[in-house]
């Protein structure tokens, strides 16, 4: 979650600089993505505590490691019209996305 802070507090937690530009991975609304930092987010979706896959190219979340109970987490979510960067929790039974970043 910290990392995520840091990274997001270098842009102003506007989404469109880490969003793949384009529609090959999202739907329409992706028009002001830059992906000025590099980051290539994608629309991945979620898989939910059924098993199922949805909202593929709609949204993308992603996990954080900071734990708010044994069952629930913080994570990120970035959508595809809108230019924020979400922050809220989870039940960890969903299937989230997973950025890994390395400490060199």
């Amino acid at each position: 979650h910290a990392e995520w802070s840091t990274f997001s507090a270098a842009f102003g937690e506007q989404n469109n600089a880490i969003k793949e530009i384009g529609y090959y991975h999202w739907t329409s609304g992706n028009d002001g993505a830059t992906n000025s930092t590099g980051f290539s987010a994608l629309g991945g979706g979620i898989r939910g505590n059924d098993g199922t896959y949805g909202t593929k190219g709609i949204v993308t979340y992603w996990w954080t490691t900071t734990e708010v109970s044994s069952t629930m987490a913080y994570r990120r979510m970035v959508y595809h019209q809108y230019s924020t960067i979400n922050i809220n929790t989870d039940e960890k039974v969903l299937g989230l996305s997973v950025r890994c970043i390395s400490n060199n």
